[in-house]
């Protein structure tokens, strides 16, 4: 179902934003100079933004949270979007995860973010700082996607008052589409395939201002000694995926040893990241590609590559009709480049998937209590994403139907 958020229905938000492996606070003192995130950030202050109206209580799931008639003014009136004509919808995220609201004015609709620490880990400001910079300036040159807002004083986001938990909120325009299904046919899924080839084309091609660096999530794997003590673990708790894991256990330990088989790439270029089906919307005006929080300094032709296995490959893996060529030429007629491939143009591809099913994992089995998802929503991920790791086989057939053209 379409949510307009910049997060799809089923997760909400960016896995990168809620488990970063090493996020730490560096706050920029009032007229420093330097980088470009300098401006100063306000701190919440003022009365209600309306008159006598209720705020909505209208959420996905979680218990209700609502934001403060005087956080609401701040925002309003710092990010000037006019006059608020309805109460905000909380449309995304709830508990301790992020929060995103629908705020409607008289200006237009708007996805409102709040990122929510914890007394342990406080909201990382400068890489949501810098994000949302990128952001602005990859809107600028043209991707399709929500445009960024920044405050009257060019500061990327503001600050919510001392918690604990802190927090600091990003707007952004808010957007009506439906989501790529992953279970699309090639023929259902091929105009959109085709825009976001080219579109990340031009992200990759496109020398930029804000070099964000990469995420600790695309950088490390989480290596085969954690998965014999995950397994060992669920075991023990006798969970109940465990006879699945015992068949994907081979799998996660292949796609590990591709991962550090191959060296790592020395061509480096902004991407996504997170390209997948969910995250490309479809509108009236064509595609937007939402979900942005990931984004970094990383491999353009990994990127690709990796977009090639979730967009033009079956549910099995195995290529679909044509389409990885016809991708992969759409990206090249926007002026991207490839170089050689085997089968380390993966490793982001595993990187990622690996990150995922250990987080579900480690949820699951209680050992993640602060997460806002429940163990019995993370068993149900966990059988999900075992299916994927059937999806291996693929890999290199991929690779060959790209080599041969076919």
């Amino acid at each position: 179902m379409p949510n307009g958020t910049g997060y799809p229905a089923s997760r909400s938000l960016s896995f990168c934003t809620r488990w970063r492996l090493s996020a730490k606070r560096r706050l920029v003192p009032h007229g420093a100079g330097g980088n470009a995130f300098r401006p100063r950030f306000r701190r919440f202050s003022g009365s209600a933004p309306y008159e006598g109206e209720p705020v909505s209580n209208d959420r996905v799931h979680g218990p209700p949270v609502a934001p403060s008639a005087d956080l609401l003014r701040d925002i309003v009136s710092e990010f000037a979007l006019g006059r608020v004509s309805a109460p905000p919808i909380l449309a995304g995220g709830g508990g301790s995860a992020d929060r995103v609201w629908k705020l409607i004015t008289d200006q237009g609709a708007w996805a409102v973010k709040e990122s929510v620490g914890s007394v342990i880990e406080p909201p990382d400001i400068e890489r949501i700082s810098s994000g949302v910079l990128f952001e602005r300036e990859a809107w600028e040159h043209g991707i399709p996607m929500p445009e960024p807002r920044l405050t009257v004083n060019g500061a990327p986001l503001l600050e919510a008052p001392v918690g604990p938990p802190e927090s600091v909120v990003t707007v952004r325009e808010w957007i009506d589409g439906e989501p790529v299904g992953w279970n699309e046919s090639a023929a259902e899924r091929e105009p959109a395939a085709l825009l976001l080839a080219a579109s990340l084309a031009r992200l990759h091609s496109t020398q930029w201002r804000t070099a964000r660096p990469l995420s600790e999530w695309w950088k490390y794997s989480p290596g085969f000694d954690r998965w014999s003590e995950l397994e060992a673990r669920a075991r023990y708790q006798n969970a109940p995926w465990i006879d699945g894991l015992a068949e994907a256990i081979p799998r996660l330990e292949e796609a590990e040893a591709i991962i550090a088989t191959y060296l790592a790439a020395s061509t480096l270029s902004m991407c996504h990241l997170d390209a997948n089906p969910h995250n490309v919307l479809r509108t009236r005006g064509g595609i937007k590609l939402i979900d942005w929080d990931g984004a970094g300094l990383a491999s353009p032709d990994q990127e690709i590559a990796s977009v090639l296995a979730n967009w033009a490959c079956d549910g099995t893996g195995m290529p679909m009709d044509g389409l990885p060529n016809r991708m992969l030429a759409a990206y090249r007629d926007a002026g991207g480049t490839c170089g050689s491939w085997d089968l380390g143009v993966f490793i982001q591809h595993l990187t990622g998937w690996l990150n995922w099913i250990e987080l579900q994992m480690t949820i699951a089995l209680g050992l993640r209590p602060d997460d806002p998802r429940t163990r019995s929503q993370a068993d149900q991920s966990v059988r999900d994403l075992f299916v994927w790791t059937r999806r291996l086989d693929g890999l290199q057939l991929l690779l060959d139907k790209l080599e041969a053209g076919d």
